[in-house]
């Protein structure tokens, strides 16, 4: 890690890193700007291959589960679904109704 000194390749080492430990398919870096929160890196797997690209995007429900990232945002908690398809507070959120989601951890690291 410390030989990433380049942004863009340091956030695409993290989030390699991040998702192979997770074994997740899917991650998102969602960080503060002006007002609002906006997506700055997105994650994909595929196989053993992970594709990181650098953004800006709103936080929608066409990308992520919007009601999810606002409650962490208010809240400062994490939230860890075992089951997203199960009911759960989050049900409703059309990302997560729109798609086979089964589990999601959403952390706020931020102070």
């Amino acid at each position: 890690m410390s030989s990433e000194i380049v942004l863009p390749k340091l956030i695409e080492r993290l989030m390699t890193i991040s998702l192979e430990n997770a074994g997740a398919d899917r991650g998102l870096v969602i960080l503060p700007v002006e007002d609002d929160y906006l997506i700055q890196a997105e994650a994909e797997a595929a196989g053993d291959k992970v594709e990181v690209v650098l953004c800006q995007k709103p936080i929608r429900g066409i990308s992520c589960p919007e009601s999810l990232v606002r409650y962490i945002i208010r809240t400062h908690e994490s939230v860890i679904l075992d089951d997203a398809s199960r009911p759960n507070l989050f049900s409703e959120d059309d990302y997560l109704r729109g798609r086979p989601t089964k589990s999601i951890l959403c952390s706020n690291t931020g102070g």
